[in-house]
């Protein structure tokens, strides 16, 4: 694909795949994410926990499929105290095209959008292509998990990146929502020395499909700032 990156002035709070680059045949291609196979009109709550305090709070997501002039896709909508949200995202490769979201701190609320418009980034096949690390709670249900072991994220129009690694540790069964669940495990942390002292991210998906999110615990923005745990609640498929 010709061209450059250009970015609409929106929010950096999607996972779309870095694709259609200038690879030869025999240079294995980066890594994708697949299809995780979400049905119409799904409805997944979480329970939302911070260290030192003991007030719970709930984080919904909602899945709908849909057509329009841009085809078949996935129209992803987050609800929470402190976050809405709403994307648009490509079933074949799980590509987050378009998001809008509104962030509410303490004492301010901010509306932000993102798309990207074009793209020729290079990437290696043990690279994976972002835009933004805000959703990969989303994203990462597409993760490849039968087939890849890791993945190392490159943030799309950054010259230096952080070294971001996503990790696949297998399977492990937890239990919530009052049973136990199959799930494939990932973490993310920093590669190298840094990831040995900094704290990472944990996220199990269930592992049959559609790989909705059973647990997170991770930092909720950033070194320095309380653990969050969102576990399952409950999950249902709406009736039309």
């Amino acid at each position: 694909m010709a061209g450059k990156y250009s970015f609409s002035p929106l929010y950096p709070a999607i996972l779309p795949l870095a694709w259609a680059f200038f690879l030869s045949a025999d240079v294995p291609a980066q890594i994708k994410l697949v299809d995780p196979c979400i049905p119409d009109s799904e409805v997944v709550i979480y329970s939302v926990t911070e260290d030192g305090s003991p007030r719970q709070s709930v984080y919904e997501e909602r899945v709908f499929r849909k057509n329009d002039s841009a085809g078949c896709h996935y129209e992803i909508s987050v609800h929470s105290s402190e976050l809405e949200l709403t994307a648009k995202t490509r079933p074949v490769d799980f590509f987050m095209y378009s998001i809008v979201s509104v962030n509410s701190f303490n004492k301010a609320s901010i509306r932000r959008s993102l798309s990207l418009v074009e793209n020729n980034t290079p990437l290696k096949a043990d690279e994976l292509g972002i835009l933004d690390y805000s959703s990969l709670v989303i994203s990462l249900r597409g993760f490849p998990f039968a087939s890849c072991s890791e993945a190392s994220l490159v943030l799309l129009g950054v010259q230096n990146n952080l070294g971001m690694k996503i990790t696949n540790d297998g399977s492990e069964r937890i239990s919530a929502s009052g049973k136990d669940i199959d799930c494939y495990k990932l973490e993310l942390g920093l590669s190298g020395f840094w990831g040995k002292l900094l704290p990472k991210a944990r996220f199990w998906y269930a592992a049959a499909s559609p790989h909705q999110l059973v647990r997170y615990e991770g930092p909720k923005a950033g070194i320095g700032s309380p653990t969050r745990i969102l576990e399952l609640k409950e999950y249902t498929v709406k009736k039309h």
